[in-house]
């Protein structure tokens, strides 16, 4: 794995994960948080394969921390909070704001900018 396309890996099994443990908890939404709310949580099955994304992300994360700065590989995945708020109005019909728009405008300029520092 090289360059780009790494980074870009990372943050698409990163914005699973992030949809994948909404889609299980919102069946959750006003339950009680207790031993049974963790027991229902880690039994669904949208849960259990973000927590197995989780992992091969933290791996991949691995691979990613021998190759490059660490400063420049966090800006880099930033790009996650713009897929998960793409994510979120597709699967989730969310309303984002404009202010959120434009900050996630920013975010990919940031990473624009420092793609090119590299």
């Amino acid at each position: 794995m090289q360059g780009i396309g790494v980074f870009l890996l990372l943050v698409v099994i990163w914005t699973a994960v992030q949809v994948l443990l909404k889609l299980g908890l919102n069946k959750l939404t006003g339950k009680e948080v207790n031993l049974s709310f963790f027991g229902q949580a880690l039994t669904s099955w949208p849960i259990l394969a973000a927590l197995f994304l989780a992992i091969l992300g933290s791996l991949i994360w691995f691979v990613v921390l021998t190759r490059f700065e660490l400063s420049y590989s966090n800006l880099m995945v930033s790009l996650t909070f713009v897929l998960v708020t793409l994510a979120s109005v597709a699967f989730f019909k969310e309303h984002i704001s404009l202010v959120r728009w434009i900050g996630a405008a920013l975010i990919v300029l940031g990473v624009f900018l420092v793609s090119q520092s590299r």
